[in-house]
C-alpha cells in the first residue's frame, strides 16, 4: 500500500511551497523560478526575494517493492522502491478560508513525475541510493507545459556513538525541464549535511517511544536563478542562488511510522532554509529524513 504521507498536510491545510512566482514563470515579463521545480524542492514556504512568496502542496503515494538489508553473512539485498509524486500551486493561500484554498480556480500548475528510487546497503554503516524521475506538468489556464526530470545520487554514513544516532547525508542531483516551447532549463544541487537523532525523553506516543531528529544540511547550486523584482514597478533584475543552508528538527516513533486515520508519516517537522545572498528564505515542512526525500 501506498504511504500518504504528503497528503495529510494537504487536507490540514498546512502544505506549502514554490508556486506564485513558479505560476509567473510564463509571463512576458520575463522567468522567475520555473514552476517545474516545484515538484522537485517539495513542500514549504518559500519567499523569493522582496515581493514574491510562493505557495504549493504536494501528494507522494510510494510502494515498497523490496527493503534493503545486508546479512552478517555478507548476503546483501538491494531496496527498491517506486514513488509518483503528484505537485500542484495555488494562486493564494488563506489560512482564514481553508475551503477556498482548495477551489479548482485557484490552482495555477499541476504535475506529476514518477520514479524509482534504488538504495544500495555498501556495508553495515553505509548506504548509497540511486533515484531517476520522469514526468510532466502543465501551467493551469492556458500556460505552457513541460516535461520534468531529475536524477541523482545519495550516500549515508551512520557514524559510531554510544548513545545519539549520527548520520553523514551528501547528495548529488540533475534536476530539468523541457517545456514545449521555448528553452530548456536545469540545475545541479550537491548537498552535505548531518543527522542527530535522540530520544524525546520519557515522551510516548501510542506507547512507542518518540525521537527527535534533528539535522542541518548546505547545498550548493549550479546554474540556478531566478528574477526577482526591482524597486521600480516593472523592473526585474536576475539573482544567482548558489547555495542553500537548512536547519530543521522532527518528530518520530521508534519503529512505526506516525498515523492519522489513513495518513502515515515517517516524520513530522519543520525546517528553515535560507542562502547567503539572502535572497531566498523558506519554511519546509518535512516528512522523511533526508536520505530518503
Amino acid at each position: 500500500m501506498p504511504c500518504l504521507s504528503r497528503l495529510g498536510a494537504v487536507l490540514a491545510g498546512v502544505a506549502l511551497s514554490f508556486s506564485s512566482a513558479f505560476a509567473k514563470a510564463q509571463t512576458d515579463d520575463g522567468d522567475f523560478v520555473h514552476w517545474a521545480y516545484s515538484a522537485f524542492f517539495g513542500t514549504g514556504w518559500y519567499d523569493l526575494g522582496e515581493q514574491d512568496t510562493a505557495f504549493a502542496f504536494s501528494y507522494g503515494p510510494r510502494w515498497q517493492l523490496r527493503d534493503a538489508s545486508l546479512g552478517s553473512d555478507g548476503k546483501r539485498s538491494v531496496g527498491i522502491e517506486l514513488r509518483f509524486p503528484l505537485s500542484g500551486s495555488l494562486h493564494e493561500l488563506d489560512f482564514s478560508d481553508i475551503a477556498g484554498n482548495a477551489q479548482i480556480e485557484n490552482l495555477s500548475t499541476l504535475s506529476a513525475v514518477p520514479g524509482i528510487e534504488v538504495e544500495i546497503p555498501v556495508t553495515k554503516r553505509w548506504s548509497l541510493k540511486a533515484a531517476a524521475y520522469l514526468g510532466w506538468g502543465t501551467a493551469l489556464g492556458g500556460g505552457a507545459s513541460s516535461w520534468i526530470y531529475w536524477a541523482g545520487l545519495r550516500s549515508r554514513y551512520k557514524l559510531p556513538s554510544a548513545r545519539i544516532d549520527w548520520a553523514l547525508i551528501n547528495s548529488i542531483f540533475y534536476v530539468g525541464y523541457t517545456p514545449e516551447s521555448g528553452p530548456s532549463g536545469a540545475i545541479s544541487p550537491f548537498m552535505t549535511g548531518l543527522e542527530i537523532e535522540q530520544r524525546f525523553g520519557d515522551a510516548t506516543l501510542g506507547g512507542d517511544p518518540l525521537y527527535l531528529r534533528w539535522h542541518g544540511a548546505y547545498t550548493r547550486y549550479h546554474d540556478f536563478e531566478f528574477a526577482a523584482q526591482e524597486v521600480e514597478r516593472f523592473g526585474r533584475t536576475r539573482n544567482d542562488v548558489k547555495d542553500e543552508w537548512e536547519l530543521g528538527v522532527a518528530l518520530r516513533k521508534a519503529d512505526r511510522p506516525l498515523a492519522l486515520w489513513f495518513l502515515e508519516w515517517d516524520q513530522v517537522g519543520l525546517a528553515y532554509r535560507f542562502n547567503t545572498q539572502h535572497n531566498i528564505k523558506a519554511l519546509s515542512i518535512t516528512f522523511r529524513a533526508l536520505f530518503d526525500r
